[in-house]
């Protein structure tokens, strides 16, 4: 993209509160494609972080045409090194969606097939109840419909107009994913990951003390992206280093448990002091949008990882079945 073209994509841009930003000059992205951020919102804090595939330029009507996908969308494919887990219970044509989420989480964490987990014959009548009760729990939300869904949002500009086109999960089906993805997500549930991983930590300690460092990866993973989204991650993973400090990373500024309290407290559970919050995101489209598709890969994100965890659960047991689910 010439210094030009890209002017006049900036001039575009800035007059509907959108800024296009080049690459700082001593990042070393690369020559072709070029690379861009979108920084837009209320604040101009939202990012995404893009890779031109596509540049047009129109001397006669002084336009450019970008077309562009996401950093952390350009590693794909990925080569797996299992299945993902539960791919047979998803949803009608979710099977795609499963493999794109399972190509992300192994370029980022790299987790090891929890198929090879041996049984614990050591866990007690109690643990191995709720271990169950975790597993059922993660079969069923991997059968939701809004787990299957491979939607989000485009940006596009025309002459300086900017439009917004959700492609998001109804809200029926929003909220009962919501609802039982909480149980396997919030600390303190009996059927939350936090309890069936120390359970199977507890077991692993007295039967081989080397297995708690698989179930600690798992737990590191969570932690990740609780604190950062998977776009974040592999953006971050993605793009060449050194760069500056302050060069924009798609989502920097999302942080996925926030965005569960606020969604979940502020409208599909529950509506109580985060409705305010919520109330200040939909306020502006693109915000909306882009809020909601943060909290949609978060959750995503972490269910599938959980859904690996049960397959180890299942695994630990002894109950796993041998079928390719």
């Amino acid at each position: 993209m010439n210094r030009a073209a890209r002017r006049r994509a900036a001039r575009e841009a800035g007059r509907n509160g959108v800024r296009v930003s080049a690459p700082h000059a001593q990042l070393p992205l690369g020559q072709e494609p070029g690379f861009m951020t979108l920084e837009h919102g209320p604040d101009r804090r939202n990012i995404s972080c893009r890779r031109i595939t596509e540049t047009t330029v129109d001397r006669s009507i002084d336009t450019v045409t970008l077309n562009s996908v996401a950093v952390e969308d350009t590693i794909h494919p990925v080569e797996l090194a299992f299945e993902p887990p539960y791919i047979g219970l998803a949803a009608e044509g979710g099977a795609k969606g499963f493999r794109f989420m399972w190509e992300k989480l192994t370029y980022a964490f790299n987790l090891p097939d929890p198929a090879l987990f041996p049984a614990l014959p050591n866990l007690d009548s109690t643990d191995r109840a709720a271990l169950i009760t975790y597993v059922a729990a993660c079969r069923k939300l991997a059968g939701y419909s809004a787990i299957a869904h491979g939607g989000g949002f485009n940006m596009t500009s025309t002459n300086g107009n900017w439009t917004v086109t959700p492609d998001f999960p109804d809200d029926e089906l929003l909220v009962a994913a919501a609802a039982r993805f909480r149980q396997l997500n919030n600390q303190g549930e009996p059927t939350a990951f936090t309890t069936a991983s120390d359970m199977v930590i507890k077991a692993a300690k007295t039967h081989d003390a080397g297995l708690v460092s698989v179930v600690a990866g798992w737990r590191r993973a969570r932690a990740a992206l609780l604190n950062r989204t998977i776009a974040t991650i592999i953006c971050d993973m993605a793009l060449h280093k050194p760069r500056p400090d302050d060069f924009p990373i798609s989502n920097q500024n999302l942080r996925p448990e926030d965005l569960f309290n606020t969604y979940f407290y502020g409208d599909f559970l529950h509506v109580g002091d985060n409705a305010g919050n919520l109330i200040d995101i939909n306020s502006d489209e693109g915000n909306a949008a882009y809020h909601m598709f943060g909290f949609l890969i978060s959750m995503s994100a972490l269910a599938h990882l959980y859904f690996g965890f049960s397959l180890l659960v299942e695994h630990a047991l002894g109950t796993a079945e041998r079928r390719n689910l």
